[in-house]
């Protein structure tokens, strides 16, 4: 019985004037504890276990976005890793490329300068040679700079190089080619004179050929020297564009190599 019914009960008996022994009251009122305490047991026990169950819920939930938060903390840090990486290489790949083409410039320009080799020998063979190596140092260069457009982004830079590569040409303007060429021609006179001379057999005809091969070297001799000054007039004409160049291309590349130290 619960407590509610076992009060009606002994309501029902006063107002009927029902007599029940002493100790049926005392279990009556006994009962009625005992099952009010019961049902507030009960009660509290249930609402603990439903709170239980709430605080389990709510920690698999926060489990749930702690373990999702960290996995998608490391999917950003590993994006973020693979685009530092990505972007540390390409400011290294871009300062190779500004001394790559540094370099073959400079190649290229000094094959055109230092044409002296051609007039220590009598044969076209060095000439060729040095026709070569113009040639080869150009079509680095040109390969270079190709690089240099593909990667490097600094405008500045890009208009600095377009002018250098310009004003070099336009000083050259085929001087050392033109020059080769008189250095080719006159080693084929040489070769024939030198031939004449000693297959000769006239005295004459002897002191000929030795007053024309002089006379060849001579004229090799003042080429040498006329396209030496040539040289100096062509140095003074690209020297302010290469030393801006060379200037920003330094300023550049410790711009870069401070980045790359602070990553």
């Amino acid at each position: 019985m619960t407590p509610e019914q076992i009060q009606k009960v002994i309501e029902t008996a006063i107002k009927e004037n029902t007599t029940f022994p002493f100790w049926l009251y005392l279990i009556a009122i006994l009962c009625a504890a005992i099952g009010g305490y019961l049902g507030s047991y009960l009660n509290n026990k249930a609402k603990n276990l439903a709170t239980k169950e709430d605080v389990k819920d709510i920690t698999r939930l926060v489990e749930g976005v702690k373990n999702k938060f960290n996995n998608d903390l490391e999917h950003v840090k590993a994006e973020l890793e693979i685009i530092s990486t990505t972007r540390l290489n390409l400011l290294k790949e871009e300062r190779n490329t500004i001394v790559d083409f540094n370099l073959s410039y400079y190649k290229w320009y000094h094959s055109n300068i230092q044409l002296s080799e051609a007039c220590k020998s009598y044969s076209n063979d060095r000439a060729q040679k040095c026709f070569e190596k113009i040639e080869i140092s150009f079509i680095d260069m040109l390969i270079n700079e190709a690089k240099f457009e593909l990667i490097v982004e600094d405008d500045n830079l890009i208009s600095q190089k377009n002018n250098l590569k310009t004003v070099t040409l336009e000083a050259l303007f085929n001087k050392p080619q033109s020059f080769l060429l008189e250095i080719q021609k006159y080693n084929l006179k040489y070769d024939y004179l030198y031939e004449k001379l000693r297959t000769t057999k006239d005295d004459k005809e002897e002191d000929i050929f030795v007053e024309k091969i002089t006379e060849i070297i001579n004229k090799k001799i003042k080429l040498h020297d006329s396209y030496l000054s040539e040289t100096l007039n062509i140095h003074d004409s690209v020297h302010q564009a290469q030393k801006t160049f060379r200037d920003s291309s330094k300023l550049y590349l410790y711009k870069s190599a401070n980045i790359i130290k602070k990553s």
